[in-house]
């Protein structure tokens, strides 16, 4: 975002991971990428395995790309994305619901498991096997292209102001910033190759909550050992 709104950006951020029916039911996705920072490619490409509920930690090792005709699922933006992030109690809960609850709405299908190979198929060659954290109710992957048009479609349905999808990224840095979380910390939160970009993206909210122009909240991450 441009300029940081924090009451606009709160308003619009609640709201769209507060929403019920179906999407309520992939909110903790949205949620991730709101309050942990994950693009879009990384949080669609999770799988249950890289959930830690004892740790309460989860580990980003690979994103999905959207291809003519599949999807190709392999390692992220860069050496620096592989991490592993904390997560509080409530993120935990909400991580370990969604395998429960996707669970449940593929069985409400009445899905066989030939249909759910059909449907992954569908999907393209280059999608791995595994059990995706996120996925249609017929149990194919959520494309990252489609995360952002529902998004959009949210945004719009709320009578939101315009908020991105990739702007939920931005505002989960700016929340760090604001509980006083050490740059450092947010790069490894973000991925970031370097700590000079995230410096630099986010010079104008440090100093915003220098001034005083920024509510505190909660602490977000862990500070580094």
């Amino acid at each position: 975002m441009d300029r940081l709104q924090p009451e606009r950006f709160e308003r619009g951020r609640g709201e769209v991971l507060d929403v019920r029916g179906d999407d309520a039911l992939r909110a903790a996705l949205r949620w991730l990428i709101a309050l942990r920072g994950l693009r879009r490619g990384e949080a669609t490409a999770l799988d249950r395995d890289d959930l830690d509920s004892e740790a309460r930690e989860l580990t980003i090792s690979r994103q999905l790309v959207a291809l003519p005709g599949e999807l190709y699922c392999g390692p992220p933006k860069s050496c620096a994305s592989i991490r592993t992030i904390a997560l509080d109690e409530a993120g935990t809960r909400r991580l370990a619901g969604q395998a429960v609850q996707q669970t449940l709405e593929l069985l409400q299908h009445q899905f066989t498991e030939q249909h759910r190979t059909d449907s992954r198929n569908r999907t393209g060659p280059g999608w791995r096997q595994g059990r995706p954290m996120f996925t249609y109710a017929d149990g194919r992957p959520i494309r990252p292209e489609y995360l952002s048009h529902r998004f959009r479609t949210l945004v719009k349905e709320l009578d939101l102001p315009p908020i991105r999808l990739h702007d939920l990224r931005h505002g989960a840095a700016t929340l760090a910033l604001a509980s006083r979380t050490d740059l450092k910390v947010i790069q490894q939160m973000l991925g970031h190759s370097s700590i000079v970009t995230t410096a630099d993206t986010y010079t104008k909210s440090r100093e915003l909550h220098l001034t005083g122009d920024v509510c505190p909240v909660p602490r977000l991450c862990r500070q580094s050992e």
